[in-house]
């Protein structure tokens, strides 16, 4: 069975500060992953490629195709499991659990609150539910 979740969190940061920690490949890699490969065209029909590398779970690579972009506001996108060459597969082949949705739909939200703070809300769609508590659960598989 899956739901969707949603995450909220408040940064004590300018609104362009959070954009670009979301919209630029020097900022996602900060926090996504130095190590890996980030290849991003933040646009609507654009896509991003992006492979995590771990000395103790290996590589995993997924694809984003961005389906709606509002600078500084909302980034939606449809995430789907693909090899290091950039083919689709499935969630087994990847390298992660199997019962993981082969694609799932990611919307981040960014509200001003004023003066600082800053709203970031993620949520994902497709989300797996195990014992009673709905979450992912992303463990990679050398």
């Amino acid at each position: 069975m899956t739901h969707d979740l949603v995450f909220t969190r408040q940064f004590n940061a300018a609104v362009d500060q959070v954009w670009r920690t979301w919209s630029e490949s020097e900022y996602v890699r900060q926090w996504w992953e130095p190590n890996g490969f980030i290849d991003m065209h933040l646009r609507e029909g654009g896509t991003s490629f992006v492979c995590m590398r771990s000395p103790n779970f290996g590589t995993l690579c997924n694809t984003c195709t961005y389906t709606k972009i509002v600078p500084k506001e909302r980034i939606e996108f449809t995430l789907k499991w693909v090899d290091e060459e950039g083919n689709i597969v499935g969630p087994a082949e990847a390298g992660v659990q199997a019962d993981l949705p082969d694609e799932m739909f990611h919307k981040i939200t960014i509200k001003d609150l004023g003066t600082h703070p800053v709203e970031l809300e993620l949520e994902q769609t497709k989300v797996i539910e195990a014992s009673g508590v709905t979450h992912l659960r992303y463990q990679v598989k050398k």
